[in-house]
């Protein structure tokens, strides 16, 4: 499989595991609060990814790409005060990661960096925040900007 630059976790009944094995140009793992269950993505190789938390996540994701791993925590176009993301991420492999926390959207999940070395937490000042977990008991370099 190739030419799938964005996944997109739906309104599925059971959990989702996928592997990367046999796939390649995989940017975006997207999910909502529409997404149904927990999602485990394996196999993902060394490149960058991304993934998007949008609106009241509440489903746990894993993926284990070695490259970059960044976290966009997005609200909905409609909201007009913050979202509560209750969600948990976790980063396997990922050796750097980055979390955006964008206006509108409050973090009370978890982020699980297994062996990054390098993480920024990156929170806008507009109805935004991030009182989650940061699990990243590898971490040497780390930055928190609000």
């Amino acid at each position: 499989m190739s030419g799938f630059e964005t996944i997109t976790v739906g309104d599925i009944s059971g959990d989702l595991t996928f592997s990367g094995q046999n796939a390649s140009d995989i940017e975006k793992i997207a999910m909502s609060a529409d997404s149904g269950a927990n999602a485990s993505f394996y196999n993902m190789g060394t490149n960058d990814l991304t993934v998007e938390s949008v609106g009241k996540t509440t489903k746990s994701l894993t993926t284990d790409n070695e490259g970059v791993a960044t976290l966009d925590y997005k609200a909905t176009e409609e909201a007009t005060s913050a979202e509560t993301s209750s969600a948990s991420f976790e980063f396997v492999k990922a050796k750097e990661a980055v979390v955006n926390v964008d206006d509108n959207v409050a973090v009370t999940g978890s982020v699980k960096l297994d062996a990054a070395e390098k993480a920024n937490i990156n929170v806008e000042a507009t109805n935004s925040s991030f009182s989650g977990i940061l699990d990243a008991d590898k971490v040497v370099s780390f930055r928190y900007c609000f």
